[in-house]
């Protein structure tokens, strides 16, 4: 069972694959913040050697 809090991050999910950037940069080199990929646009952010989480760098 999926708490409120789930649907919820699914919906912010949704809407970022729905809209197109200029730029999608994650600042953070995290899973977490690698949800942001998710949006269309020129994607930018940490390679795999400097993320703070590596697997997060494929993401991008």
């Amino acid at each position: 069972m999926l708490c409120r809090q789930t649907w919820q991050e699914e919906s912010v999910s949704a809407k970022l694959a729905r809209q197109n950037y200029d730029l999608v940069l994650d600042t953070q080199g995290l899973l977490k913040s690698a949800l942001i990929t998710l949006a269309h646009g020129v994607k930018c952010g940490y390679d795999a050697n400097s993320a703070r989480e590596p697997i997060a760098a494929s993401l991008l």
